[in-house]
């Protein structure tokens, strides 16, 4: 879950590791204060959002955005049989 990937950042080293909902949790100038930003998302976050997130975070800065995929999930699962037509 998302808590436990913050914990785990912390515990690898980025003691400022935080959990927000969207981009408006973050401080205006919060991308200011580093040399480096890593992201990470829950399974269960909209890319949107995340999106949404990066592009608050290189407003203002010259922000070189990579991307690093580290597993890609393409797992479909059936709706359950009272609400399927087939």
């Amino acid at each position: 879950n998302s808590v436990r990937l913050v914990e785990v950042a912390q515990l690898a080293g980025c003691p400022r590791s935080k959990l927000i909902q969207s981009a408006d949790d973050l401080e205006h100038d919060f991308a200011t204060e580093f040399q480096g930003i890593g992201i990470t998302a829950g399974a269960s976050a909209p890319e949107d959002l995340v999106q949404a997130v990066v592009d608050k975070l290189s407003q203002g800065t010259n922000a070189q955005i990579r991307e690093h995929v580290v597993a890609r999930e393409d797992v479909a699962f059936k709706l359950p049989r009272v609400v399927r037509t087939d």
